[in-house]
């Protein structure tokens, strides 16, 4: 609501600029609404440079992106709090549908906690025992309409990407884990995991710190002339 008041300010200061008349009624309505609260520091609308639009070239951001990979051994290094602190503060800046932002992030350090919640999945089962902080990411469904159905995980998936992005730019290791349950399965791994029942799970990501050197699978990526589509 706050940041829908701050919007609303902006479009009525933007009218006003250019000498755009509303009716003494709806000028009333929004005047009223507009000032029900402080919007200081909420968010609105800002102004950005073209020169400053980006720190990274293509190809700088190539090399970077193309250095994330999925890490299934990590080292005995735990991870500090403080940095994933940090990881979900820049990964937060993801879009979502009407920046709601319906994304968490459950974080465990405890390994017995992380082996019940792992004890149902079966492709970790070889690196289990390095994983030093294990991450699940959910969406919020009480931030979604019924027309939404899909919305959940689209908006979870691009906080994700984010997410992992955020840990390898932190000099840390990650490997993504799907969390495709059926409902019922789904049920138990949050009642293990003291989530909550609205929340549905997007995808659990395994994060440790890295070795001096180790091994990582890796395919070829699909031609690029067979993704893009030209119409």
């Amino acid at each position: 609501m706050l940041n829908i008041r701050k919007n609303l300010s902006e479009y009525l200061a933007y009218h006003d600029s250019n000498n755009h008349e509303f009716t003494e009624e709806f000028r009333s309505f929004l005047t009223e609404f507009l000032y029900e609260s402080n919007n200081e520091g909420i968010g609105g609308l800002k102004y950005i440079n073209k020169e400053d639009s980006s720190s990274l070239s293509l190809t700088e951001f190539s090399k970077f992106s193309r250095s994330r990979v999925s890490v299934r051994n990590f080292s005995n290094e735990p991870v500090a709090n403080n940095i994933l602190y940090s990881v979900v503060e820049v990964a937060k800046s993801a879009p979502s549908v009407c920046n709601r932002q319906g994304w968490k992030v459950h974080q465990y350090s405890n390994k017995k906690d992380i082996n019940e919640i792992l004890i149902y999945r079966n492709g970790n089962l070889g690196f289990t025992g390095t994983i030093d902080k294990l991450l699940i990411v959910t969406g919020d469904a009480k931030a979604f309409t019924s027309c939404e159905n899909n919305q959940i995980f689209i908006d979870g998936g691009l906080f994700s990407m984010n997410l992992l992005l955020a840990i390898q730019a932190a000099g840390l290791g990650a490997c993504a884990l799907n969390t495709c349950y059926p409902l019922s399965l789904e049920n138990k791994v949050k009642k293990v995991a003291l989530i909550s029942k609205v929340e549905r799970l997007i995808m659990m990501i395994a994060v440790g710190c890295l070795k001096d050197s180790y091994g990582v699978a890796y395919s070829a990526r699909n031609p690029t002339k067979d993704i893009l589509i030209k119409h």
